[in-house]
């Protein structure tokens, strides 16, 4: 499998290309734990607006801790455009299940739902708004290594 290493540069350059491509500023920002969470401060402190993190993890189609998601959820109606942000569009579940959810739960509400990555794998089944750089994992399988998780990989 190949490796990919992104520097902090790297991650300052697809946080600034996706800013660039923005076109209605959001009035939140929903960064996923735990890659979410860096791109979408950083994004935040951008725009100045408020960030909710949301614990969300699949597995096996099961959401664990989606107590955050229940309360973006019950707020809906205090946000009319909401950008979610996660490191990687790796399978797309993850996005797909949040923006589906937030959609299902909105009612009459219609909030507009973006979302953003630092990287976009196109050959996934969800296509993101916003990205910053693209792979294709059917092309060639890669293992994207962030620098938030590049100390920890290369102590163990």
């Amino acid at each position: 499998m190949h490796k990919i290493h992104l520097t902090d540069s790297d991650i300052k350059t697809a946080v600034l290309s996706i800013i660039q491509k923005i076109d209605q500023k959001p009035d939140l920002i929903v960064g996923l734990c735990r890659g979410g969470l860096i791109p979408a401060t950083m994004l935040s402190h951008w725009f100045k607006i408020p960030m909710l993190a949301v614990n969300l993890s699949l597995r096996d189609n099961t959401v664990i801790n989606g107590s955050a998601l229940t309360q973006l959820i019950s707020n809906l109606p205090m946000y009319n455009h909401i950008l979610i942000v996660d490191d990687i569009n790796d399978t797309g579940e993850t996005l797909s299940y949040i923006t589906s959810e937030i959609t299902k739960h909105s009612n009459s509400h219609t909030a507009s739902i973006e979302t953003a990555v630092i990287v976009n794998n196109v050959a996934s089944d969800f296509s993101p708004t916003y990205w910053g750089q693209e792979i294709n994992k059917s092309e060639t399988p890669s293992w994207i290594i962030f620098p938030w998780e590049a100390f920890w990989i290369l102590q163990n």
